[in-house]
């Protein structure tokens, strides 16, 4: 059975004066979808083919990349299962490895607070491992020297999926 996906909308919380960022896309779903499905059907979205590196997704011209790797190593298998308080605790060690200055750190942090963190809740959660030792095309480096960090939260009950990146440029 293929999962359909909806796009329904984008939001990009850009973490100033730092070059790091969380990038949010909601989708609608069908709630009786099996999570491989869902996984397959968001690989195959035209807003996953995103390289997060200039233009907005509808504007490039690489639809063959994902951030820093080559669409075609990423399948649902890759996907390693997590849970939302996992990507919280990955995101927020993400976020204090490169926090500096006390009026910075309030202000990303509160912005991680009230835009960031509420996207992780829901009934499966799965994260992208880092692959850039086998998938990263030959510009992957200038997408996130400080990490990679992707989660997929499928919540059935709002039947939505959200794909949840956060790195930097």
């Amino acid at each position: 059975m293929t999962a359909r996906l909806t796009f329904l909308d984008h939001q990009l919380v850009l973490f100033k004066p730092y070059f790091h960022w969380a990038d949010i896309k909601r989708f609608a779903v069908d709630s009786t979808s099996s999570d491989r499905d869902l996984l397959s059907a968001l690989i195959e979205s035209p807003e996953y083919h995103d390289h997060y590196a200039g233009q907005a997704t509808e504007e490039q011209d690489h639809h063959s990349l994902h951030g820093p790797y080559e669409l075609g190593a990423i399948s649902p298998g890759v996907y390693e299962q997590s849970h939302p308080e996992e990507a919280r605790v990955h995101l927020r060690r993400w976020l204090s490895a490169w926090l500096d200055g006390e009026q910075e750190r309030v202000e990303v942090l509160a912005q991680f607070n009230d835009l960031v963190l509420p996207r992780l809740g829901g009934d499966a959660v799965y994260r992208l491992p880092d692959l850039r030792s086998t998938a990263e095309h030959e510009w992957g480096w200038v997408v996130g020297v400080d990490g990679f960090h992707e989660f997929v939260v499928m919540d059935r009950a709002s039947r939505l999926l959200t794909l949840l990146v956060a790195s930097d440029d």
